[in-house]
């Protein structure tokens, strides 16, 4: 279906997806304004079972609207090597968001509803936000269960990362984040660095999000400010440092 697709600069598509376990990888970061929408939440599945950055089951850009899946990284024995910088050798996430439309200039949006994110390898999601760009997180689980020391590594932390642009000039970043659930079983519960570039042009919002990690309870949200905004909106989370007021 991404194939027949092509790429959707000016004439958006949906792809709808049935009931089933899809073993594979999405790649839509070659390809604008595609969205993928499953039928049901818990019974459409796009997973991957290597473990490995290059083989993260669905990894998306620019405007685009992700609903009603459920994104799974799953990890076979695979053993990551963090020293050589090659996407063979480092873990994957369930969901990989980065890069933006082939127009820079232009405003997008990116729309995660309702899914389920689960990873045994890095973050369930990775993401950074890039100029003149929205991210928009609603009603998803995001849950990381990682059972081998080798992948909990401390600048990876929890079942959500994330980070503001790393061009020192991206203008508009946004980060929005509402009732949502991040379990991990380890450290943090996630993280996002906004001090990356030029952070003064990044803001989080954050509502009514509820963290937990089995070893640091439920105030467990690392965010490393900067000079990155958080929104006067953000309340109503477990995780304190993203109360603001």
């Amino acid at each position: 279906a991404v194939r027949n697709a092509g790429d959707c600069d000016n004439n958006p598509v949906t792809i709808l997806i049935y009931e089933g376990v899809y073993d594979e990888v999405v790649y839509l970061r070659n390809k604008h304004n595609i969205s993928l929408k499953g039928v049901n939440r818990d019974k459409c599945i796009i997973k991957n079972t290597t473990g490995q950055y290059y083989a993260t089951p669905v990894m998306v850009n620019g405007d685009f609207t992700i609903e009603n899946l459920t994104l799974r990284m799953e990890e076979n024995g695979f053993y990551p090597e963090y020293t050589d910088n090659t996407f063979t050798t480092y873990p994957g996430y369930a969901l990989h968001i980065d890069g933006n439309s082939k127009d820079i200039t232009k405003e997008t949006i990116g729309r995660i509803r309702n899914c389920t994110c689960y990873s045994e390898a890095f973050p369930a999601v990775g993401m950074g936000v890039n100029q003149n760009q929205t991210v928009i997180f609603e009603n998803c689980e995001f849950v990381r269960n990682c059972t081998k020391d080798y992948f909990k590594r401390d600048n990876w932390r929890g079942a959500f990362v994330g980070h503001s642009s790393n061009y020192p000039t991206a203008p508009n970043q946004k980060l929005i984040i509402k009732d949502c659930i991040f379990k991990s079983n380890y450290g943090y519960a996630g993280n996002v660095r906004g001090e990356l570039g030029d952070s003064s042009a990044f803001t989080l919002t954050a509502i009514n999000n509820t963290f937990y990690s089995n070893e640091m309870g439920k105030d467990c949200f690392d965010y490393t400010v900067g000079q990155s905004h958080l929104h006067p909106m953000s309340n109503g989370n477990t995780a304190t440092n993203l109360n603001n007021g």
